[in-house]
Formats: C-alpha cells, sequence, structure tokens
C-alpha cells in the first residue's frame, strides 16, 4: 500500500489548492518547495480520495498542481 502522496507545484495557485487539501483531509505534510509530501500513516489516511477532493476545491487542479503517484 501507498505510503505517501506528493503534490507537485506548478504554479503560485498551488499552495493555496495544497492548503485546502491538507485542510479537508486532516493529512498533515512536508513542503519541500517545489512539492508537498503527505505522509500516509493511518489506514484511514488511505482512504482519502486524492482527486475528488482536489476536483472539489478547484475543478483546474491540473493545471496548478500535479499529482505524483504513491510510492
Amino acid at each position: 500500500m501507498a505510503e505517501t502522496i506528493t503534490l507537485t507545484k506548478l504554479d503560485s495557485a498551488a499552495d493555496d489548492i495544497i492548503s485546502r487539501f491538507a485542510s479537508e483531509t486532516g493529512l498533515e505534510g512536508e513542503d519541500t518547495g517545489d512539492a508537498f509530501v503527505f505522509e500516509l500513516e493511518d489506514p484511514e489516511d488511505h482512504e482519502v480520495d486524492v482527486t475528488q477532493t482536489l476536483d472539489s476545491i478547484d475543478p483546474d487542479w491540473t493545471d496548478h498542481v500535479g499529482f505524483t503517484d504513491p510510492a
């Protein structure tokens, strides 16, 4: 099972979208400058629907945030 979710910042709007994603999902992560890495530590964390959450925040999120498949 995946242990991380990485959201990459494509432009300045990404920070707001990623901040809202963290707030809505309750996930805590680390800002690496170019990306934000969320550690999936609890079983409930693995139930987060990343794309659905991002779609609800901004339907055009893919213009601002990249999504790296979990490792």
